[in-house]
């Protein structure tokens, strides 16, 4: 499968009996077993106040932590500087090199980039890890991540 089968479309089609038991899956970050996650996990368990609609092993939730790392650095790269969207779009078009802790390769958006070259200006991951569901949980199918530019060079033929 590839990308959009996340642990709640698993639960969701009946988990260990459902459609997905045994699928090799791509996607862009780490397993939520993966101990990377365990600051999201900490905000989320001291900040949320026992909402448990809040899944860490949401895809959602976990692009919105990425996006939140993301957006945190861009503004404290401002310094005493004015946050706007045109200073903070600015600071990521300047090159900003944004750490997400390992649950990404550093990110960066800058218009020169390889995949840019290619016609993807704006893809910043071309990291995916490979997963499978075992008794109805996804887990990771194998250390660290595969770089698929090379697969996307000729992907806007």
């Amino acid at each position: 499968m590839l990308g959009s089968v996340d642990q709640s479309v698993i639960d969701a089609s009946g988990g260990a009996s459902g459609p997905y038991e045994g699928s090799y899956v791509t996607g862009w970050y780490p397993a939520a077993s993966d101990p990377r996650w365990d600051g999201m996990k900490k905000v989320i368990k001291e900040e949320a106040f026992g909402d448990n609609r809040i899944d860490p092993a949401d895809a959602g939730v976990q692009t919105t932590w990425i996006a939140y790392t993301v957006f945190r650095q861009a503004v404290e790269s401002l310094g005493d500087g004015a946050v706007t969207a045109d200073t903070v779009s600015g600071a990521l078009d300047g090159g900003l090199k944004a750490d997400t802790g390992g649950l990404t390769p550093t990110l960066r958006w800058k218009f020169q980039d390889e995949l840019a070259a290619v016609g993807f200006p704006r893809l910043v991951n071309a990291h995916v890890t490979l997963q499978v569901v075992k008794k109805g949980r996804l887990v990771a199918a194998r250390k660290g991540a595969t770089d698929v530019t090379a697969t996307l060079r000729d992907a806007d033929l």
